[in-house]
């Protein structure tokens, strides 16, 4: 499993909630490596429901959305709180759908974090680190926008509605050997804010 996501938090323990999407390959659920557009929310501290609400009404499980290529994918998501509802936009204005605000109770009032970034799961198979890419599978400094997977133009609204970089920005890298990410400094005043990210898993330096 290898995901590219956005996290939206807030909470802790059981009152944990997170809003979570993005674009993932699973092939213990879809036998192939195709990459999806997914979406998970949690309301008290665990993992619910795979879906949203969509007017008039009805779920919408975002697991077999459309194929999309891993490598290069220019299109953006969206969140806007309207009426204590997260409502999710996709590609500038494209409406996906909403959460409605009986899931949550921290989120209704604050988002304590949010993160982008890559996942993957490593079960240490062949007691060594996975092979598993995240993103294009390149290092971040192996090529930049040409090669290396991103995210560009990350912003968030703050409590006046207005948009900002991201600030008191924190990285966090599980093994740097593996996988790791750089805050991209040499495009701002073309791509605003934004970072390279991702690796290939197992090789020498990463077992």
């Amino acid at each position: 499993m290898s995901i590219s996501q956005i996290w939206v938090a807030s909470g802790e323990d059981i009152d944990l909630n997170t809003i979570e999407v993005g674009w993932h390959v699973y092939q213990d659920i879809y036998g192939d490596d195709q990459t999806r557009f997914f979406i998970y929310w949690t309301g008290n501290g665990r993992i619910l429901e795979l879906g949203l609400l969509q007017p008039p009404l009805r779920w919408f499980c975002a697991h077999i959305v459309k194929y999309l290529p891993w490598l290069q994918f220019h299109r953006g998501i969206y969140f806007q709180w309207r009426q204590k509802r997260c409502h999710l936009q996709y590609s500038k204005g494209i409406s996906v759908g909403y959460y409605p605000s009986a899931l949550f109770t921290n989120l209704l009032r604050t988002t304590t974090t949010v993160e982008w970034g890559g996942e993957i799961i490593n079960l240490k198979n062949k007691g060594r680190h996975t092979s598993t890419q995240m993103g294009s599978g390149h290092f971040p400094f192996k090529g930049g926008l040409k090669t290396s997977s991103y995210f560009n133009w990350v912003h968030v609204f703050d409590e006046n509605n207005m948009i900002k970089d991201p600030e008191k920005v924190i990285k966090k890298v599980t093994n740097l050997n593996c996988y790791n990410l750089e805050i991209d400094n040499d495009h701002y005043g073309t791509n605003g804010y934004g970072f390279y990210y991702g690796g290939p898993g197992y090789n020498d330096k990463c077992r």
